[in-house]
């Protein structure tokens, strides 16, 4: 912490302290789980200097969150269902889905799995094809199309997956 430089802790405008290695409100009492989370999270985003971050933009307007098929409110850094406040546990849970990175993994997924059904499709008609004797040496192209093709699915799914592995 000493090589972020001299800074306070505020939980709800009440400083935090440090007693006995634990991070307590300045009266002794332990924060609960849901906020030592959330301030474990904060460190992680501070060191790797991303900041605190929160819901951006006009909701309603730039975009809506629901829960239960409820449109929720943001007012004072928290949401709203109904005028009442979500729980911990809930508020946690929608921060976290507000990216869309697991959209983008099913897609990359689907997409490799229609390539690899493109694939065996096309792989069982070249055997069909070689077991009628229609697949000579002058015509074997095809052949080693498809090995070319199947190989490149391969290779290009151990890309991406390190791609994702290695973005974060």
């Amino acid at each position: 912490v000493k090589e972020y430089g001299d800074f306070k802790l505020l939980y709800l405008n009440n400083p935090l302290v440090v007693k006995n290695g634990v991070l307590m409100k300045e009266k002794g009492e332990i924060l609960s789980y849901i906020d030592r989370l959330r301030l474990k999270k904060l460190a992680v985003h501070v060191k790797d200097g991303r900041g605190d971050f929160f819901a951006k933009g006009e909701i309603g307007k730039d975009f809506q969150i629901f829960y239960k098929g409820k449109a929720l409110d943001y007012k004072n850094r928290k949401l709203m269902l109904e005028g009442k406040e979500l729980s911990n546990y809930l508020q946690l849970k929608a921060m976290e889905s507000a990216d869309t990175a697991s959209s983008y993994l099913f897609m990359i997924t689907f997409l490799h799995l229609l390539h690899i059904i493109v694939t065996l499709l096309y792989l069982i008609s070249l055997i069909l094809r070689s077991f009628r004797g229609k697949i000579t040496s002058e015509n074997a192209i095809s052949v080693r199309t498809g090995a070319y093709f199947w190989h490149f699915l391969g290779f290009l799914w151990v890309y991406l997956l390190l791609f994702l592995i290695f973005i974060h």
